[in-house]
């Protein structure tokens, strides 16, 4: 994946609350973290895809 696209992504998901961003030079991400908005919406759609 192109580090723009990745960027955009992971920027995106930040917005709205899923990960949490640790960014490095170059707007490249560093490191993500599931919050705790996201793991509910993980568990959320993994119990419906059952």
């Amino acid at each position: 994946m192109p580090d723009e696209d990745l960027a955009a992504a992971c920027t995106y998901l930040a917005a709205e609350g899923l990960i949490q961003v640790d960014w490095a030079r170059g707007n490249t991400p560093a490191m993500v973290t599931l919050t705790h908005k996201g793991i509910q919406l993980m568990e959320t759609e993994e119990k419906d895809s059952d």
